[in-house]
Parts: C-alpha cells; structure tokens; sequence
C-alpha cells in the first residue's frame, strides 16, 4: 500500500518540481556543510591556539620552578664551599650576617638565609615577606640560647631592640638541621607555616664538613616564601581566563592564582593548618581536583608527563593541563591549569550569529532563481519526451524532428539517434557471441574441475587472495590447519587469523607482492581453539607490478618443529639459571646472605691493594656476639640464626654501598671501609653497638631475647711498608678480644 502511494506521489511530480527541489536541498547542503566546516575549523583553530597558550603557560611555570627551587641549592653549595675553605669565618656572627644580607638583596625570591652551627647556634639574615624590611637573627654567644631577631637601621646597623625573642632555641634540633644532618647532602624541609601567620615558607638546608677531618660544622639553610609563588601565578597571562594551582601529592595546596588563602585556622585556637584543594574556595580548583582523583584514584598514580583533559562544571566545558615537578631533594608537586571553554569561544558565538542570518538570506535567493530556471528548461524536455516514448514503442524507423535553439538539446537528439543505430546492430552481434560463450565455458568448467580435485588433494594449505588482500578460495588443507570451515574464511584477510604481533609482518609481505615479488616467510597463525601453528608461507602475485591481481600462497605447517626448537631453548635456559645459582651460592653466606669468608677476602684485596698504592685510609672493623654459645645452649639454634639475621640486616642498613660485609666464622663479622679514618669507623661502630643492643628478637617461648658485640676497630698503616691483609686481620682480632677483655659491649680502637 506504501509502495503504490508513493509511486503515485512521483508519477505526479513536474519536472520543474524536481530540478527545483533538490537543486535547492543542494544549495541548502552546500551552504550548510560550508557553514559547518568553517565553524569547526574556527573551533578546532581556536582550540589549537587554547592548548598552546595552555602549553605555553605550563612552560613558563616549569622553568620558573626550576629556577626558583635550584636557587636556595646553589646559594648553599654557595655558603657551605666559602665556610669550609675558612673564606668566610664561620666564628664571626657579624661578617656572616653581612655576607647573607647582601645575598638576600641580591635574590628577590628568597626571604631568609642563615647558618646553624655545630653548638646549636645560628646566625642569619632576611626580609619581611609582606612589608619588604630587613633583619638579621642570631642566638647569644653564637651558641644555643636566646634566639633574637633584630631589624635594621636606614645605615643597615642593627636596632638595639629585638623585634622577637625565643628562648631556649637550638638549631641542633630545628627539623632542616636534622634533615640536613641525617641525609648528608642537600635537601628540602616540609612547607610551613610561618610563626606569624602571614605566609607559608619552604626550607632547602646543606650540611657542612670539615675539609680536614670530614666532621659536621653545621648545615646552612634558605627559606622561599610561597606567597611570591602564588603572587607570579596570578601575574601570569593566563589567569585572566583560567586558574593555574600547585599541590602536593597530599593534595594540599602550595600555590594559586586565585588571591585564595591556602591555610587557615580550622578549629579557631591560634593554630593554623593548611588547606586541601578537595576544600578551596574555589569550585574550579574543587572539580579539577576530584577529577584527577576519578581519573587516577589517588596522587601518587598521576603521571609526571603533562596531560591535557576535558570536563564539564556547571552545565560548561572546561579544559584542563598538569604536569609535575620532581626532584631528587623531596620536591614532588603537582602543577594544573583549567580555564572555561566559554573564556575564548565568546566572541565567535556572535559572529557565528551574523553569519547564519546572511547564510539563510543567500538560500532564498537561490530558490528563487533555481525556480525560474527550471520553468525554462521543462519546456523543450517535455517535446523530447513525447519522440523517445515512440521508439520506446519499437518503432526503429521513427525520426526525431525537433529544432531548437539550445545546444545541448540538440546534441542530446543528435546523439540519441546514433544510439538507436549502433544498439540495433549490437543485439544482432550479441545473439551470436552468445552460442560461442556457452561453449568456451563449458571447456572451462572442465579444467577447474580437474584443478580443484587436484587443489583439494594437497597436504599443504592453499589460498587465493583478491587485490584487496581477502580469502577468494581456501583449499581443505589451509581449513583443516586452522580448524575452521572453508566457508568461514572467505572474504576475510589473513591477518584476521594471525597472530596480533605478526600483522605488520603480513603488510609488508603484501607490499611486496603488489611490487610483483614472490615472498617466503614464517608466520604465528591463531587456529580456531585458540592455539597457535607456526608456519612457512609463499606467496606468488597474480598480474604485474603495474596491474596487480591479488596472489597464490602456499601454507605449510612448521609447529612440530618449532616444538622442538622451543625445548631445547627451555632445557639451555634450565641450565644457565643452575649455573648462576650455584655461582651466587658459592659467595654468599646461606643464613645472612652476605659475603661468606672466602668471597668477602677476595674483594678485600683489591681494596687493600688499591688503599696501598695510593696511599689512601682504609678501616676495618670486626665484632663478636657476647655470649653466644650460652644463648644457642639455652633457646636453641634456631634463635641463635635469628640474632644473627638481625644483626647482618642492622650492619647492611648503616653501611656504604662501596663497603665490604661479610660473615668471618660464627658469630663473627667482618666490615673493610675504604677511604675512612679510624675515627670514622669508630662512629660508625658505636652505631651499630647501640642498635644492636637495643634488638629484641623473639624466641619460641614468646620471650625478647637481647644481644651485645665486642667490637674492634683498625686503621691500615700506609707508607713504604704497608700491612697485608693478613696482618690486618691479625691485628683487629686483637683489638676485637681487648674489647671482650675489657668487659664486653664495647669498642677498642687499635692506634696507629
């Protein structure tokens, strides 16, 4: 019923209606997809200028970053060089004070600058984050005490009146000293908030040596206020438009360009906490945070490369960019940048207005004009349609008679004619080449039959592919390799049963055979259960180069040998692991895991060779376990290998990498250190001392089990004659039973 209405509906249709119609629908397409593509490329240019001004941005933030958090590192290599040298007098409270206060004059971006000496005092100098005054501090004596902080004159001199004192202050115990101290290099503090209230502020501190003796003088120390962090953010370009922040991998917030206070006095007693970017002021910082934590689950998954996303915020798309910034100091921050798609997209919404008002203007004129054109042409084709319908009737002899003026037309006439010619002469040729085909293909049919009983008799699989790389025909023999029916794989290509891996490898083959080259090669296919069927495959390209038909390939079965190949690989590798463990048993001591005694000699040779040669210090330290037969009598071995464990793992966590730790015998230990003095080795022994004293290993009954060593401590004599390694160990034995003589849990340091 549908189909009769509509055939009714077209056969009612004027010509005219349908040049009019669908000339118009074309211009209204044409003028739409015009509109459509200038629209989208304005987005997608503008988009493009969105992300590099993001870009951009980010690079700015970075090598801001950078700069300002390797500064305070470099003024304390700086300060720490020119104290260890004696180029600054690190006694003289005055000329330090002077020599920070022109460094801070001299870096905008840093607020104070001090030094922390080894009897808990500390001088320094620095500038008022808000109001930009300079100060100097000190401690009494330049010892730990009174702790003064003392505004200058307009003369630079020191007001007689401190602006704050702290009692009882000792840098000994300040967390960047401590920091400092235990890590042996530079490092940054924790960000805090400062005493006042007025700003948070982030510590990187240095310890620094004697240059004779290697003992700790002190650790200098710079402060960075993040106020200024935030103050540059705000200053950048694009905060007119968006939100740049900084957080830890906390989440709390270090930086934003909002003017938002990140800390606060959260339970109103004087003690202020920062803030987390889950709990800004602002919804943008809000919603970018969650979704990083949606995105990743947590901080610590956000990747360090930058990543731009895009979110919707109220009902409007926003772009979002972070990237992180990290060193090997204890910096782990966070950078993100968002800004409102609507921020850069106002100004084309209006003139995308303008623009769809001319659009709609230019398409009725252009159906105006599509109308009176089609009026003109429907004439002179309604005469042609009444002459075609009389040759439509066979009437072969009938002459077209119409003269016009329009030239196509005539053309269209002239050619008509001929047409009616040639096609009466081609119906009589084509009756005749009609019988000829019928038997040429009667011949064909023959030889395929013979082709195929012989294709389909083949061990090896066969495949005939068409110019677009697809299965046309598939013998059994390929079918029955991958266990598929031959009709499941006609029309697929042969990557689509490989191997994933294997599939670049099928393209290039393929590549050469339309170059018209014969190409051999193995290949991993996927059978039909999953399994996999190595295979050597050959394929010959039908055609030439230049008229490439598609190709034959040959298929044959290599997985059997493959299988082989693959046990013999497995039995070599079986054996290699074999050799290398019993390598590594041979030199280390089973229970500990460290150096058994032949092993730890071996490389102390060297050591002492190299110690010899050069003239340079080595130690050795050797201990006993006090007691312990009575302890392996009384509980038992098994404890006894505990306390042993225990104490190797003690010894391994205070040692450096370039020392040597090995088992001696028993209950005994030996440690080679090069390139330290007794005295070192002394510090280092006592070390272990305490913290092995203060193990507690539990036994069997449920009781803690305590330990003390003996332990004795050597310097190698160097000059023309110096000690071999057997008589080190002959004389830190010594020392080691002088400890055990002298009461046990205790350390005996052999003189030079």
């Amino acid at each position: 019923m549908q189909s009769d209405l509509k055939k009714r509906f077209l056969s009612h249709l004027s010509l005219k209606t349908i040049l009019t119609i669908p000339y118009s629908l074309l211009i209204f397409f044409a003028i739409g997809m015009v509109s459509y593509t200038v629209y989208t490329k304005e987005r997608t240019a503008l988009n493009n200028v969105t992300s590099q001004l993001r870009d951009e941005t980010a690079a700015h933030i970075q090598d801001h970053l950078v700069t300002l958090l390797n500064t305070p590192h470099q003024i304390n290599q700086l300060n720490a060089s020119a104290l260890q040298i004696g180029r600054l007098n690190k006694e003289n409270t005055e000329e330090l004070q002077r020599y920070f206060l022109d460094q801070v004059k001299t870096y905008p971006a840093i607020t104070s600058i001090y030094f922390g000496n080894s009897s808990g005092g500390l001088v320094g100098a620095g500038r008022e984050v808000t109001s930009g005054i300079f100060y100097v501090t000190e401690t009494e004596n330049f010892q730990h005490g009174n702790f003064l902080k003392l505004h200058l004159d307009e003369n630079g001199e020191k007001l007689t009146t401190p602006l704050s004192i702290v009692p009882n202050f000792d840098a000994r115990l300040r967390p960047w000293y401590i920091n400092a101290s235990q890590h042996g290099d530079a490092v940054w503090s924790e960000i805090y908030i400062l005493f006042t209230g007025q700003d948070m502020a982030l510590a990187a501190s240095r310890p620094v040596y004697d240059e004779m003796n290697n003992t700790l003088l002190g650790v200098v120390s710079v402060d960075i206020s993040l106020l200024q962090l935030s103050d540059y953010l705000k200053n950048l370009s694009f905060s007119s438009v968006g939100q740049i922040f900084i957080i830890e991998h906390s989440g709390a917030l270090v930086a934003t360009s909002n003017n938002e206070i990140i800390f606060k006095d959260t339970n109103n007693d004087g003690t202020k906490e920062r803030i987390y970017a889950q709990d800004s002021q602002s919804a943008l910082i809000r919603q970018s945070n969650k979704l990083l934590l949606e995105k990743y689950q947590a901080y610590e998954n956000i990747p360090d490369e930058e990543q731009p996303i895009e979110f919707d915020l109220d009902g409007k798309k926003h772009f979002l960019q972070y990237f992180s910034i990290n060193d090997k100091r204890g910096i782990d921050w966070i950078v993100v940048i968002a800004a409102p798609e609507s921020a850069f997209f106002k100004n084309i919404d209006v003139g995308n207005r303008t623009a769809l008002l001319l659009v709609l203007t230019a398409l009725v004129a252009s159906i105006v004009a599509s109308f009176f054109i089609a009026s003109k042409i429907t004439t002179r084709i309604q005469q042609l349609e009444q002459s075609t319908n009389i040759l439509a009737a066979g009437n072969w002899d009938h002459q077209i008679n119409m003269d016009t003026r329009v030239v196509e037309l005539q053309g269209l006439i002239n050619s008509f004619t001929i047409m009616k010619d040639k096609l009466h002469h081609v119906m009589t040729e084509l009756m005749s080449e009609v019988e000829e085909h019928k038997i040429t293909e009667t011949k064909l049919k023959e030889q395929r039959d013979f082709s195929s009983q012989i294709i389909n008799l083949m061990g090896q699989g066969l495949t005939v592919l068409d110019e677009q790389g697809r299965f046309e025909f598939v013998n059994p023999g390929y079918a029955k390799l991958l266990g598929y029916e031959i009709e499941d794989l006609i029309g697929k290509k042969p990557k689509e049963v490989a191997d994933p891996e294997e599939v670049e490898k099928i393209n290039i083959q393929r590549k050469l055979r339309t170059a018209g080259k014969t190409t051999t090669y193995e290949a991993r296919l996927v059978r039909a259960d999953g399994s996999i069927a190595t295979v050597l495959i050959t394929g010959v390209p039908r055609g030439t180069e230049g008229n490439y038909k598609g190709a034959i390939t040959v298929v044959t079965d290599l997985s059997e040998r493959k299988r082989m190949e693959e046990e013999v690989r497995q039995a070599k590798d079986a054996l290699q692991h074999a050799l290398t463990r019993e390598a590594h048993l041979a030199r280390t001591d089973e229970l500990t895991g460290i150096n058994n005694r032949r092993h730890l000699f071996e490389l102390a040779k060297s050591k002492v060779k190299v110690a010899a040669r050069y003239q340079l210090s080595l130690s050795v330290i050797m201990f006993d376990i006090d007691h312990f037969k009575k302890i392996n009598d009384h509980w038992g071995h098994s404890l006894g290998d505990k306390i042993l464990m225990e104490i190797a793992l003690v010894v391994q966590s205070e040692i450096r990498s370039s020392d040597l730790f090995g088992r001696y015998g028993g209950e005994e230990f030996i440690i080679f250190l090069p390139m330290t003095p007794a005295t070192q080795a002394y510090t280092l022994a006592e070390r272990i001392r305490k913290r092995v004293a203060n193990l507690k290993v539990h036994s069997d009954d449920g009781d803690d089990v305590s330990v003390t060593i003996s332990i004795g401590v050597i310097q190698m004599r160097t000059g023309p004659t110096p000690e071999s390694l057997e008589e080190l160990l002959q004389r830190v034995d010594k020392a080691m039973y002088d400890a055990k003589e002298s009461g046990r849990n205790c350390i005996v340091i052999d003189d030079l």
